[in-house]
């Protein structure tokens, strides 16, 4: 290191450095801490401030690697919080997955003798984590997974300063009563009790909260002691949870303590429906609601909501079978109970878009913004030839069924011995509490500048920045167009037929694939040359329109005569705004 070089550096503002390495990998700043004394000071709070520990999955052959790994994570956090670094942590995310089948290593392992070692390793390693966290007084938010919450812990969660984001995902705890936390976001996923311990169940204040996130049926206990309480929640502005029959009646309840609720979002594991109108009292300033179908026209009737994010039944067979009547008479409530919505979103089966599409534009005439999600069923593929079936089939499906998810084993006697020593090199990054540093160094494209788009653009081609020029599509071959899509070719063909009916005031339509997959194979997705159709034709019937989003990034946006794609560059001359 070489401090002279230090002197020029020291004339530029701290900030332009943070901001240009504020994405770098960890491994890049590493290397630039090296440079001089000034970069060293800027690279080490961005090293330090995002931890991270992941529980590492244990194999049989290599579970002494897996044992070190936890021995050397160990001795980092012995040492961190006597370090200065401790005040550059920001947030702390501990555990993972893998950790479940530490307490089962035994069983999964039988003839691995001395396989208890990780399971030692790895409590020693979550009592070192618990009796440090407090030195981290700048920490912000914390993620923890399978962590045992006692009394100590809450005690220093309540002392930290500066939290303000906590989550909860399958931990324990030893007691309901507690110091509450001034948190402004809580989510609280799947936990439980190690021992019998009365109600209240006191960990959040209520005052700061701003975000409150319930999964899991056991979120009535918390909500008990909400509604018990009376106490209001004067700035929670956003809610999620899960419904299932036993939360029902005190989310309800909940829900008029919360009079400043802008968004909330449920996903139901109801089997019956509320049957009573919600209290006038709850939550009368919603804007936002995401959920069902079936519980839309419930919770937003009377409020000022403007978006509605609607889901269907997260059994793609089922949604199949539900008549399109149904669907068409459920958005007829809705848009008797919010009449104003501006954007919404929603998923139909590739044979119901039809129906659903011109029910929308019939409910609500001034929609400026429409998420469609084409969803489809994922058939297996048939068996083809002759099936031969045999005594022993039962026998060996069932072998494999019981074993597909299963750790290999070997049977041999494994009776290795591990020996730590307290100078393990602390470099291995591999098991480093450190920052992994989630970012990708952008390069310059120089392909604008090296394949100029040329002078003249003519209407309805498409341009690319790679030179390559694509004429306006020719018309379909076949002029059959199915009013009942099944697929994508379909539904282009639909679109451009004009026998799809949508707003007339629509400005951004989003034809994307669903967030979450049924089968095995990712949905079918649409070409660039239906983009390039679809654009032409919807530009026309839809002259409002300034944005066409198909997923994956790949959206359009339309600046006066020319429609291009954000990510990249690629244009489209339009035809009806350049007549």
């Amino acid at each position: 290191m070489n401090p002279s070089v230090s002197l020029p550096l020291a004339g530029i503002a701290t900030e332009i450095w943070l901001n240009c390495w504020s994405f770098c990998s960890t491994k890049d700043l590493r290397r630039l801490a090296l440079v001089c004394r000034v970069f060293r000071d800027i690279c080490h709070p961005l090293l330090f401030q995002h931890q991270r520990f992941d529980a590492p999955k244990v194999a049989q052959p290599d579970w002494p690697s897996v044992a070190h790994s936890l021995h050397r994570t160990t001795l980092r956090l012995v040492k961190l919080p006597d370090s200065p670094h401790a005040l550059f942590v920001r947030s702390w995310s501990f555990g993972s997955t893998p950790s479940r089948e530490y307490p089962s290593l035994e069983e999964i392992f039988p003839n691995v003798r001395n396989i208890t070692i990780v399971l030692q390793k790895y409590l020693h390693l979550e009592t070192v984590f618990k009796s440090s966290l407090g030195a981290h007084r700048n920490l912000r938010s914390l993620y923890l997974f399978r962590v045992l919450i006692d009394d100590a812990l809450r005690e220093t969660l309540a002392g930290l300063p500066s939290l303000e984001s906590l989550e909860l995902d399958w931990c324990p705890f030893s007691n309901l009563d507690g110091p509450l936390i001034p948190l402004k976001e809580f989510k609280m996923g799947v936990w439980w009790l190690t021992s019998s311990s009365p109600l209240p169940f006191n960990i959040v204040s209520p005052p700061a909260l701003r975000t409150l996130t319930l999964i899991g049926d056991r979120s009535y206990i918390l909500l008990h002691t909400f509604t018990s309480l009376e106490q209001q929640f004067p700035n929670l502005r956003v809610l999620r949870a899960e419904l299932h029959d036993v939360v029902l009646e005190h989310f309800l309840k909940f829900l008029k303590l919360c009079p400043h609720l802008d968004e909330l979002a449920i996903t139901s594991f109801l089997t019956k429906l509320p049957t009573n109108p919600l209290s006038n009292r709850a939550i009368p300033r919603l804007r936002l609601f995401k959920g069902p179908r079936q519980l839309a026209a419930f919770f937003i009737a009377g409020r000022p909501v403007s978006t509605i994010e609607l889901e269907g039944s997260t059994d793609a067979w089922q949604e199949w079978r539900i008549p399109h009547r149904e669907i068409v008479a459920e958005l007829a409530d809705i848009a008797k109970a919010a009449p104003g919505i501006l954007s919404l979103t929603t998923s139909a089966m590739m044979r119901q878009i039809p129906d659903v599409s011109a029910a929308i534009a019939t409910q609500w005439p001034n929609l400026r913004e429409l998420r469609l999600v084409p969803r489809d069923v994922y058939v297996p593929p048939s068996p083809v030839g002759r099936v031969v079936l045999y005594d022993s089939d039962s026998e060996s499906e069932e072998e494999s069924d019981d074993g597909e998810d299963q750790i290999p084993v070997d049977e041999r006697v494994d009776e290795r011995v591990v020996e730590f020593s307290d100078s393990e090199s602390l470099s291995s990054h591999s098991s480093s509490p450190e920052p992994s540093i989630c970012g990708v160094l952008r390069e310059s494209n120089s392909s604008e500048d090296s394949n100029p788009l040329p002078d003249v653009l003519v209407s309805g081609y498409m341009y690319s920045l790679n030179g390559s020029v694509s004429p306006m599509p020719k018309p379909f071959a076949s002029p059959v167009i199915s009013w009942d899509p099944r697929n994508i070719d379909d539904l282009v063909r639909s679109i451009c037929a004009g026998r799809l009916t949508f707003p007339d005031t629509l400005q951004i339509l989003r034809l994307t694939t669903p967030d979450s997959w049924d089968g095995p194979n990712k949905p079918e997705t649409f070409s660039v040359e239906d983009e390039h159709r679809i654009i032409l034709a919807l530009e026309t019937q839809l002259p409002t329109l300034r944005e066409l989003d198909f997923g994956e990034r790949r959206v359009w946006r339309l600046y006066r005569t020319m429609w291009t794609q954000i990510s990249s560059g690629a244009k489209i001359a339009s035809v009806h705004h350049s007549a």
